[in-house]
């Protein structure tokens, strides 16, 4: 995980704003699990710069 997001992270867009983002993975959310583990999560995920984020129990 480490080495793919070193490289494909995306910390500016092409304006220069910054936007922080990893494109190039994401995280299928398993649908047995509570709120609190589903926004725990989301979380986590979220803080790795993951914009492709869904759960089990939408697909």
């Amino acid at each position: 995980m480490k080495d793919d997001r070193d490289a494909h992270f995306v910390e500016n867009n092409a304006a220069g704003v910054k936007v922080n983002r990893w494109l190039s993975t994401g995280m299928l959310c398993a649908s047995a699990a509570s709120n609190e583990t589903g926004m725990l999560t989301q979380k986590f995920v979220r803080s790795l710069g993951m914009l492709a984020v869904d759960n089990q129990a939408r697909v």
